[in-house]
């Protein structure tokens, strides 16, 4: 009965309101693709249609959620799905660790579910290399259920040289293992101080002051790495006579490209506080989910 509920819902909303995918870009690659079949229309669909979404493949759009690629399947039909199967096998091997949770989501709706195709060669290979990544990457907020989700269906794609066959869903699913590859806390390399930094230390200190704290008043509270990525982290005062706690400041400095400078806050209503554990937490999100950070200045 709930579910009928729903569906009257949103049929009633259907015409009142206008979904957010109703006007997402993209959809002309959607039909230009139907055209062609061309997988280089599909690939430049996947990055513009990610960028909308924030990196995140579902939309919570007022009293519904979907797929954020929804129109596309939706547009291309069941028929049409396994053809590109081993594009975007090859895509969720190849995509930075940012896109990889909506590679795996759109993978993962490519494989119907209510029939069984030709399994492409080389599948089960590279199926096992993503789930090496996918652990990894278990942290990260529902990439476990896409995972689940191509655990499961990727069994109707079938091969009698499958060397998987033998294995069910739940033993080729995931359980969050994201700590054999970084420790928990990250570890805090405090006593180097500014040793290794890049970044121009009057410009940085000015930066930092625009974003809240006066001269003196910031204080560095945690150094740390994520592969290859340096981080610094400062606690400014919060805001005299509001919930407002703290506001803790990062500096992101890559092995290769340009530094960059971002932000979050912490409030008294919220559970999240400035320990080593939920620093970490919100690192590793802002590392590996999609990166949206301003630049600092090129003297930086």
């Amino acid at each position: 009965m709930v579910v009928v509920r729903e569906r009257l819902n949103m049929n009633a909303f259907s015409e009142k309101f206008e979904y957010a995918i109703d006007t997402a870009p993209g959809k002309e690659l959607i039909s230009d693709y139907l055209e062609t079949g061309d997988p280089m229309v599909f690939d430049r669909f996947f990055h513009i249609r990610f960028e909308w979404c924030s990196g995140y493949p579902l939309v919570h759009d007022r009293f519904v959620t979907y797929g954020a690629f929804d129109d596309f399947f939706s547009a291309i039909g069941q028929d049409n799905r396994f053809q590109l199967i081993p594009i975007m096998v090859r895509m969720s091997e190849m995509v930075p660790d940012s896109q990889f949770h909506c590679a795996l989501f759109v993978l993962a709706q490519l494989i119907p579910d209510d029939r069984t195709g030709e399994r492409p060669e080389g599948f089960s290979d590279v199926f096992l290399r993503l789930r090496i990544r996918a652990e990894k990457l278990s942290f990260l907020p529902n990439l476990e259920c896409a995972w689940d989700s191509l655990a499961l269906k990727q069994r109707f794609l079938i091969s009698d040289q499958d060397p998987l066959r033998k294995y069910t869903a739940r033993q080729l699913g995931l359980t969050r293992r994201w700590t054999a590859f970084f420790p928990s806390p990250l570890l805090n390399y405090k006593k180097l101080g500014m040793k290794e930094c890049q970044a121009s230390m009057p410009d940085l200190r000015q930066k930092i002051q625009q974003l809240g704290s006066l001269a003196g008043q910031r204080k560095l509270i945690y150094i740390t790495k994520i592969e290859e990525v340096k981080y610094w982290v400062w606690q400014l005062p919060g805001q005299t006579g509001t919930a407002h706690l703290h506001r803790l400041v990062f500096l992101r400095q890559p092995l290769q490209g340009q530094l960059g400078l971002g932000y979050w806050d912490i409030y008294k209503q919220f559970s999240e506080r400035d320990t080593p554990e939920q620093i970490s937490n919100r690192l590793m999100n802002i590392e590996f989910r999609y990166l949206r950070l301003d630049p600092v200045d090129q003297m930086l």
